[in-house]
């Protein structure tokens, strides 16, 4: 019971064979724009997720719990293949799903 009062908890994906090096930069880097954006007055509600590379072909990811997938948004405006892509699909689940982000 004490621990789970003072240290939350994390649901983890191990990955093997996949190079997490660069994915764990790129989520730092979207990390270090979103504080610079909101020190600007600008915040786009950016929730970047953990990972961490612990060798060249193996780490750990956070997983994000009630996230859609670009695919499952894809499916919801219509479209039925893998390689069909419709931003406009995107923008509409986006603007449906944040009702407070346009001012």
């Amino acid at each position: 019971e004490y621990a789970e009062h003072y240290f939350p908890t994390f649901d983890l994906i191990f990955k093997n064979g996949d190079d997490l090096r660069q994915d764990m930069l790129a989520l730092q880097f979207i990390q270090m724009i979103d504080i610079i954006w909101k020190a600007d007055g600008l915040d786009l509600s950016l929730l970047p997720y953990g990972c961490l590379a612990t060798d060249n072909c193996s780490g750990l990811i956070e997983v994000v719990k009630n996230a859609k997938t670009i695919m499952n948004i894809q499916k919801l405006g219509g479209l039925k293949g893998q390689f069909q892509f419709d931003a406009s699909a995107l923008y509409r689940w986006i603007s449906k799903n944040n009702p407070g982000a346009e001012k």
